[in-house]
């Protein structure tokens, strides 16, 4: 009985040790035109056009993070095809750290993307990106 227990306790030990699977993929972000555009990858998953779900737009304010856009405020979905690229005009964009999530799916598979980047202005206003991961 003991010696059961002993293996039934190494058994789970060792199944919490397996990494779990990413939560997010990573999203592809650009500027254009002075904005943020995010992308994704076209893979197996994604070969036409998918649907994207509005995104949450969250901004490192001080020690804690602040949701600046809700989705009243966009489109609950958009249709995107090969090679676009999503921009939100809708957000007010300025320097900060944000973090960008949203959900892509298509008649078989949904994903999660999220983008974590900075924007910093330049010698003439403009934004740059300076870190995206």
């Amino acid at each position: 009985m003991i010696r059961e227990l002993n293996v039934i306790s190494i058994a789970l030990a060792c199944s919490a040790c397996i990494s779990p699977p990413a939560q997010y993929v990573k999203l592809s972000v650009t500027l254009e035109n002075n904005i943020p555009c995010f992308g994704i990858r076209q893979d197996s998953n994604f070969n036409g056009p998918v649907s994207v779900y509005a995104p949450t737009v969250m901004k490192h304010v001080g020690n804690q993070w602040k949701t600046i856009n809700f989705h009243d405020q966009l489109p609950s979905m958009r249709i995107l095809n090969s090679e676009e690229c999503i921009r939100l005009d809708e957000v007010d964009w300025r320097e900060g750290e944000y973090d960008v999530v949203l959900k892509v799916v298509n008649e078989k598979t949904a994903v999660r993307y999220a983008a974590r980047f900075i924007l910093k202005k330049g010698m003439s206003s403009e934004l740059l990106l300076t870190t995206s991961e």
